[in-house]
């Protein structure tokens, strides 16, 4: 996952939070794959788990309906926003820790200044 990637999935979540009324599923299907989550057999309707790294919560469970009602929709766009803003997380990590590997200055250093 890159961070260009994850500009892409917020810009078309905030179309979905614009725009909620008469959202097929596959829509959000679709951003939750994009987003590392999978498809597992439990429940009613289809549900999607999430990867283990990061770890984005529980699993989202998304109705097979012709169309999502407004607020349906607005909390699957909440949860897929969440998932976003964990994969962020988890990139800064990994960015400051491959820095702190390679010789960078590590959080101890900051942390005395002041």
């Amino acid at each position: 996952m890159h961070s260009k990637r994850l500009d892409k999935i917020e810009l078309e979540l905030a179309g979905l939070r614009d725009a909620p009324r008469g959202r097929k599923p596959g829509e959000f299907e679709r951003l939750a794959r994009k987003l590392g989550r999978y498809k597992v057999n439990r429940g009613k309707e289809p549900t999607y788990a999430s990867p283990t790294v990061p770890n984005l919560g529980s699993p989202l469970s998304i109705p097979h309906h012709p169309t999502l009602k407004t607020g349906t929709a607005l909390n699957i766009v909440n949860i897929l926003q969440n998932d976003v803003d964990l994969w962020r997380q988890h990139l800064d990590q990994n960015e400051a820790s491959e820095f702190d590997a390679s010789g960078g200055a590590n959080a101890d250093d900051d942390a005395d200044v002041g």
